[in-house]
């Protein structure tokens, strides 16, 4: 059966102790280097010294890419990128590493690239692990995700000061939101935690009916309502609304878009205050993020780099001039992010790699095996998060959070289309 593997492999494929730890080991270093970051060293200090301000992070993820590269060796599984899916992929780090001589701090840039290139590994690790159930490592990570968002709620009370951040105006929670102390995270990262939590959990309330997922989704929830992160919210509804149609619940989702079009038309008095709450108090001169600002903002980014085949580096583009001048780190849209940031060959590199995915998933959606399977709702849920996300927020193009729970689904994907493969020739003899 070993033949069967897409990647030739050169070690026992049985062997736990090179197998499924390998990818839970490399997984917990780069969760060390996330958490090295606190409020004391956080991200201004990067523009002027990568190395010296995030020296723990740059350490895990240097000691997670040997390591890497070593058990790739092993398996004689390095570069084998024969998969179109982990090959766009691997085409995505060749833009990020082509954007580093236009960047303004370039270390910054080839650390991030860096990273990018550890999301491939991982991808290689995991998939060449055969007694790894294509599950597995999306589990992983989210117990990880999950561990984060309860530091997170820890330090909201033993750190109320730095863990709450105030907003102007007339707003809920007393014109607070709630954000990481340890690992320094905005409230527009704790939101993305929230929402990835909420998605992963509510299929499987649906379906298992379990009190620990029950728990698990509404403290999801929470976490996105306490952290004010606008796009999480608008995201995790469309999550849900999606999957309620993909269990066809269509008796709640009916009775959920009855109800909010019966408040908008029989409450009109409350459209402004929702309003008021949604710019976050502000006036709309001074901020209206969804209709005024963010696509003046995207405009700079078309003006200066819809011509640019490389960018102006991963990670270093909103510390351009041009655009450092709005006062935005960065462009609150991941189509002109990457435009920003990797100019027109990371957009081309990244929108096969997102097409592909879809592609898979739709094609396991027509199939009634997985339509009801709460591992594949899971996966198709977070991934409908991220990507309704990434519409007001920059997501899935740099290595965090949510890029790892990216590859945690092409990991999903690859090792379910291996065993299709394995099945199908089963099945010919």
């Amino acid at each position: 059966m070993d033949n069967l593997m897409p990647f030739p492999t050169g070690h026992n494929l049985n062997d736990r102790r090179s197998g499924a730890s390998a990818e839970i080991f490399i997984l917990i270093i780069i969760y060390i280097g996330f958490f090295s970051v606190t409020r004391v060293v956080g991200i201004e200090e990067l523009a002027s010294n990568a190395f010296a301000a995030k020296y723990i992070r740059v350490a895990s993820i240097f000691t997670a890419f040997l390591g890497s590269i070593i058990i790739l060796l092993k398996r004689n599984a390095l570069f084998h990128f024969n998969s179109p899916l982990i090959f766009s992929l691997f085409l995505y780090f060749l833009a990020c590493i082509l954007s580093v001589p236009n960047s303004l701090f370039p270390s910054l840039s080839l650390i991030k690239s860096i990273e990018i290139f550890q999301a491939n590994l991982l991808c290689l690790i995991a998939i060449t692990t055969s007694q790894s159930t294509s599950y597995n490592f999306f589990r992983i990570h989210g117990r990880l995700i999950l561990l984060v968002a309860v530091f997170i709620v820890i330090e909201s009370i033993l750190f109320p000061l730095e863990a709450w951040q105030t907003i102007p105006g007339d707003t809920p929670f007393q014109g607070y939101m709630l954000r990481g102390v340890y690992p320094s995270l905005n409230p527009n990262t704790v939101g993305l935690i929230g929402g990835i939590i909420a998605a992963i959990h509510l299929p499987k309330m649906i379906l298992l009916k379990n009190k620990i997922n029950v728990i698990l989704t509404f403290f999801g929830f929470a976490i996105v309502v306490l952290s004010y992160s606008r796009s999480s919210l608008i995201a995790i509804i469309a999550s849900t609304l999606c999957i309620l149609y993909c269990l066809r619940k269509k008796t709640i989702l009916l009775f959920i878009v009855t109800s909010i079009s019966s408040f908008l038309i029989f409450f009109p008095s409350y459209i402004d205050s929702i309003y008021n709450h949604l710019i976050r108090g502000q006036d709309i001169e001074t901020l209206s993020s969804i209709v005024a600002d963010r696509p003046l903002i995207w405009g700079y980014i078309w003006d200066l780099n819809h011509k640019s085949l490389f960018g102006l580096g991963l990670g270093a583009a909103f510390r351009h001039p041009v655009l450092s001048m709005t006062g935005w780190g960065h462009a609150h849209n991941t189509f002109f992010q990457v435009m920003a940031d990797l100019g027109l060959a990371g957009v081309l590199t990244w929108l096969i790699m997102i097409t592909l995915i879809i592609q898979r998933l739709y094609k396991y959606y027509k199939d009634t095996n997985y339509r009801f399977s709460s591992n594949y709702l899971s996966i198709l849920s977070v991934f409908i998060f991220l990507l309704a996300k990434s519409y007001g927020h920059s997501t899935l193009y740099i290595f965090n959070y949510d890029f790892i729970v990216l590859v945690s689904i092409i990991i999903y994907i690859e090792k379910e289309h291996i065993l299709e493969k394995r099945f199908k020739r089963g099945q010919n003899g």
